[in-house]
């Protein structure tokens, strides 16, 4: 059974809605999924130190193939990723424990 913190592969929900795939990959375990989280941010956060989880973040998702996009306003984070599974259910589990989120949750 799939895990509730990643989503199905793109590819496999473009083919079940019979949409056009603008690309194509073969069925494996480096399938691209996705994940979004909400989470209120820690009273540490900072321009300095959102700028630090960018830096770190791009680093760390390139050697691991995560793209994505964080978003900050109103306390909260909204975050999206994407790469592979092994690769998002590791990052999360670390962003779960990160003191600068408080209250993770996969939407």
């Amino acid at each position: 059974m799939e895990s509730p913190l990643v989503s199905q592969p793109l590819a496999a929900s473009c083919e079940a809605n019979h949409q056009e795939c603008q690309w194509t990959r073969d069925m494996d375990t480096n399938d691209l999924y996705q994940l979004v989280y909400v989470s209120q941010s820690g009273d540490d956060v900072d321009a300095l130190a959102l700028e630090a989880i960018r830096r770190q973040a791009a680093s760390n998702n390139l050697k691991l193939g995560i793209t994505g996009v964080l978003l900050l306003g109103g306390g909260c984070f909204l975050q999206l990723l994407e790469g592979p599974r092994e690769a998002i259910a590791m990052v999360y589990g670390k962003i779960a424990i990160d003191s600068r989120h408080k209250q993770p949750n996969v939407l």
